[in-house]
């Protein structure tokens, strides 16, 4: 069960560094000098973020399915990196 809670924790971080990443994305594209954009991916016709800058203003949206596949994805990745990434096992010297 711990092991549950360690990677449900490994999901909720990522949804948060996926939060930050939308909410900071307008900020620094406006920094840059784009002025007029517009960005709306879609996965099976739901957005997967939503990111508009219009002149002087800007808005940023995550979405419930950004939010979702995060929170799969790290969860997901807490069990898939062990598997790919072997431990050396150290030998006992006597």
């Amino acid at each position: 069960m711990m092991t549950f809670f360690k990677a449900l924790f490994g999901g909720i971080s990522l949804v948060i560094i996926y939060m930050i990443i939308v909410m900071a994305a307008p900020i620094v594209l406006f920094l840059l000098g784009y002025s007029d954009i517009n960005s709306k991916p879609a996965i099976f016709n739901f957005p997967l973020y939503i990111i508009e800058i219009n002149g002087d203003t800007f808005y940023s949206k995550a979405t419930n399915l950004g939010l979702f596949l995060s929170l799969l994805l790290g969860t997901s990745l807490y069990y898939l990196i062990p598997l790919l990434i072997p431990k050396k096992w150290k030998r006992r010297s006597k």
